[in-house]
């Protein structure tokens, strides 16, 4: 193929997906795409990194976690690691932000439960963590709920009835639109439930936390821009198949598959409790351990299940995928934690392996003609627009982390000014070809 054919190719490409991403950009501009989600660990320990050292690949990241205050399970704080300052704190967190990453802060976890009895703990909560939010600057809030804090009775997925239920979604909803109101601009929205919460509606036998979340996530599916369903602790789980389909087993390229179509398909779920709609690929992420914990999965058949998922693989279990095309718009991945990520061997292989699997196929297109890896524009990360520096005349080509190319200019001797208004936040590759041929790339974050 010459080299003018190959850009008529992914021009025609990039006209069809840029009219398509317009219906999308509004929705998701805020968070990073692809996104890699990774749960820093806010207490001291022996596994304990600073914010300021994370990994640099970890472009979303949620501090866990903020919790209810001693008597109460509903007045919202935020607990610093031992010896933090705020001043530090602060900093630190702004640090991240300049670097064009996300940082969430996540709500609630496995031993602190939230729970809404009254009118006036959803006020109070939702004032807790307006209140947080605007203190450290956070970007969005996760929501991790668990045990006691989904003690539902009556889980009906299209018409909540617990009135702890209806508090929780009213507060969420009004927590949002607080900070639209105040800040004018979206507060992002993420979730990380267990399988028993979520999928574990397939099945009649899962108990009484059955679907508990599946409520939540139908009333906010408009505003959720990332759901992460921990694809761990949870043991074997029924797909969309359900019982005729048999059961699938953690740790298995089977599970991720099988459990991450159910999500973005929904299902009807069993004891009639109602229909889930189901999730776009867009706004879903596997979540998974790094090295450690019940659920563990190996890099190798993380990137063999998520290649079938996103139509770029084979099958690779006995799962067979109801869209036989995949999902090729899914978001990225989820880990807990970072902390763990930094301890395994190798250090941070879990965040490698989603740079592999989701970030550099789009090498293929630099390799042929050998590119030179130089900084040739600023800023980096960016936000409205770049401009290029010691250049002549030539092309610049902006390329998705997919390959797909989404902006392409004439360089202009010594100096040129690109836009970048129109594409979504996350990270790119930039391609600028002078009039001799040489060919220079460079990876580039928008924010």
């Amino acid at each position: 193929m010459t080299q003018h054919s190959h850009h008529s190719k992914l021009q025609y490409v990039a006209l069809v997906t840029l009219i398509l991403s317009l219906f999308q950009t509004q929705a998701f501009a805020q968070l990073p795409n692809p996104a890699i989600v990774g749960y820093w660990e806010n207490w001291k320990g022996n596994r304990f990194v600073a914010l300021k050292n994370i990994d640099p690949r970890y472009n979303v990241i949620n501090i866990a976690f903020a919790t209810p205050k001693k008597g109460t399970d509903y007045d919202i704080e935020l607990v610093l690691p031992y010896g933090y300052t705020e001043a530090v704190y602060k900093s630190e967190i702004e640090g991240l932000q300049k670097q064009g990453k996300k940082v969430l802060i996540s709500i609630g976890g496995q031993n602190h439960h939230v729970i809404l009895d009254t009118e006036e703990e959803k006020k109070t909560f939702v004032s807790s963590v307006n209140a947080l939010v605007d203190k450290w600057g956070f970007d969005g809030v996760d929501i991790d709920l668990e045990g006691k804090s989904l003690e539902f009775s009556n889980i009906n997925i299209q018409n909540p009835q617990d009135p702890k239920q209806i508090y929780l979604i009213s507060a969420i909803k009004e927590i949002l639109a607080n900070h639209k109101e105040k800040h004018g601009k979206k507060l992002l929205l993420t979730m990380a439930p267990e399988t028993i919460y979520v999928q574990a509606a397939l099945s009649k036998w899962a108990g009484k936390y059955r679907g508990a979340y599946l409520p939540i996530i139908e009333a906010l599916k408009d505003d959720i821009d990332m759901l992460n369903v921990q694809l761990y602790n949870s043991g074997s789980m029924f797909g969309l198949d359900g019982a005729s389909g048999g059961e699938f087993k953690q740790s298995t390229t089977d599970f991720i598959v099988a459990m991450t179509e159910a999500v973005i398909k929904g299902f009807k779920a069993t004891g009639n409790i109602g229909t889930f709609s189901g999730i776009p690929a867009s706004k879903v992420g596997v979540g998974l351990p790094g090295c450690e914990g019940w659920g563990y999965t190996s890099p190798k058949n993380v990137e063999k299940a998520i290649a079938y998922l996103r139509g770029k693989g084979s099958k690779s279990g006995r799962y067979t995928l109801k869209n036989s095309d995949g999902y090729p718009d899914l978001r990225g991945m989820m880990v807990w934690s970072i902390n763990s990520d930094k301890n395994c061997s190798p250090s941070y292989g879990y965040v490698e392996n989603w740079e592999k699997i989701f970030v550099t196929s789009v090498n293929s297109i630099f390799k042929p003609s050998n590119p030179i890896n130089k900084s040739f524009f600023y800023p980096n990360p960016a936000l409205d627009e770049i401009q290029f520096h010691d250049i002549t005349e030539g092309t610049i080509s902006i390329f998705s982390v997919n390959g797909e190319l989404v902006k392409e200019s004439v360089a202009i001797k010594e100096k040129s000014i690109v836009s970048l208004s129109d594409l979504q936040d996350g990270i790119y590759f930039i391609k600028y070809q002078n009039e001799d041929g040489q060919l220079f790339c460079s990876r580039l974050i928008k924010k």
